[in-house]
């Protein structure tokens, strides 16, 4: 019979679970700030069981209200107490949350050098890579990506979608030049 999750392993999970349910709604709504105050009542609870963990999701909350300083602060908290690769990797997406991609950038792909496969880090790879502009690196990490989870990234529609905008605006460039050197007076 398997045994249950630690209480700290699921309360965990269950808040990054609802911070990641966050993705969309509106960080000044009334329904946003209730659903923090929720979040920050776990991580009270949280802390009393693993206070590493405790201190990430804190850092977790930080990020979803913007506060990079308090965030930078709870993660280098829960740091001190526990170094494991999933608070590493929760601090890597909680930059992009701020965004901070750069830094979420040069971050994860240090710890993806020796976390060579990890999902989250290969997440914020490609998504920091596509919104700092960066083609060739955000088409290498969304490519693994896709390799490990059959999925395509979030940002690879969008990708798409800049391609296709591109390419219909080289054709009316060179529609437009070719109606300009037709008309043009040789």
């Amino acid at each position: 019979m398997a045994q249950p999750l630690p209480i700290s392993i699921a309360l965990y999970s269950e808040i990054v679970y609802d911070l990641n349910a966050l993705d969309g709604l509106d960080p000044k709504s009334f329904i946003y700030m209730q659903k923090i105050k929720r979040i920050e009542e776990k991580a009270i609870e949280l802390k009393r069981h693993d206070i590493a963990k405790g201190f990430a999701a804190f850092g977790g909350v930080a990020a979803a209200k913007r506060e990079i300083q308090q965030m930078h602060q709870a993660y280098s908290n829960a740091m001190q107490y526990d170094s494991d690769i999933v608070i590493k990797s929760n601090y890597a997406v909680s930059m992009t949350k701020c965004n901070l991609n750069a830094e979420a950038f040069i971050y994860s792909k240090k710890l993806y050098e020796t976390n060579e496969g990890n999902v989250p880090l290969l997440h914020v790879l490609a998504g920091s890579s596509f919104e700092l502009g960066d083609e060739v690196n955000f088409l290498l990490y969304a490519r693994q990506y896709k390799k490990l989870t059959r999925k395509d990234h979030d940002c690879w529609a969008l990708y798409i979608k800049e391609i296709n905008e591109i390419q219909s605006l080289n054709r009316a460039c060179a529609a437009a030049t070719a109606r300009s050197c037709a008309n043009a007076v040789c």
